[in-house]
């Protein structure tokens, strides 16, 4: 194979979600210069996937380093840093994306986070105080809160189109109340149908247990009593 052949059947394992497969490919071409910007780019998207974000930091800033202009490291940068509550840092890397790509996804990630930081803080800290609005449908799904929306698009496999993509994390809470560690909520398709906002209650099945966060096809909305559903159609290169 060549190092192009390589680099896509890396992304399209990726895409699979089979990681360790795309990482072992992703590692080999650590060793190839002129592959190493694309392998880091890579092996970080991995990394966000499974909620190693420190990991995905160092990978992201190294990729900057071999590629300038890879405007979709600097995103995942912002990506991470609005994440981590560094909204400052966010707003550079966001905008550093746009520099390179006036028209990137960044756009409306930066959009969304100065949206954000207008509004007044709230008080979640002490948690709902009720439980969902209406019922679960099953007794082993996921139940909790949606925090830190986050609506965008990413490149389709790195090299032409793009996938929709929602991220949040997920506040659940048991039976009794009680919440849960959060866990990485990443719903991406060539569209996604339905509604979801920041604070909805919301029943993702137990299916959708991706390593260590959630990749659903469905999200049934319990605040709005609807679903909420990825639709991926098959993306061809013109």
């Amino acid at each position: 194979m060549t190092e192009q052949d390589l680099i896509t059947r890396a992304r399209s394992l990726y895409e699979e979600r089979r990681f360790d497969e795309a990482e072992r490919i992703f590692a080999q071409l650590l060793e190839t210069p002129t592959s190493r910007g694309s392998a880091l780019y890579g092996l970080a998207l991995i990394n966000i996937a499974q909620g190693q974000y420190d990991r995905a930091k160092g990978q992201l800033a190294l990729c900057l380093k071999v590629d300038r202009r890879n405007a979709n490291a600097s995103y995942y940068l912002g990506r991470i840093a609005e994440r981590e509550g560094n909204f400052n840092d966010a707003v550079a890397m966001y905008g550093g994306a746009l520099l390179i790509d006036p028209r990137h996804a960044a756009l409306a990630a930066l959009a969304n986070l100065n949206a954000r930081r207008q509004k007044p803080e709230s008080s979640r800290d002490s948690g709902p105080v009720d439980g969902p609005p209406s019922a679960p449908k099953h007794s082993d799904s996921f139940v909790g809160v949606v925090r830190q929306l986050h609506k965008g698009t990413v490149p389709y496999r790195g090299a032409f189109g793009s996938w929709v993509q929602w991220t949040f994390l997920l506040e659940p809470y048991d039976d009794d109340g009680r919440r849960q560690p959060p866990l990485p909520v990443d719903m991406r398709g060539t569209e996604i149908r339905g509604v979801l906002e920041e604070g909805h209650w919301v029943e993702i099945e137990a299916r959708a247990r991706k390593n260590t966060g959630l990749d659903p096809k469905r999200i049934r909305n319990l605040t709005t009593r609807s679903e909420v559903r990825r639709v991926r159609h098959v993306l061809y290169a013109r």
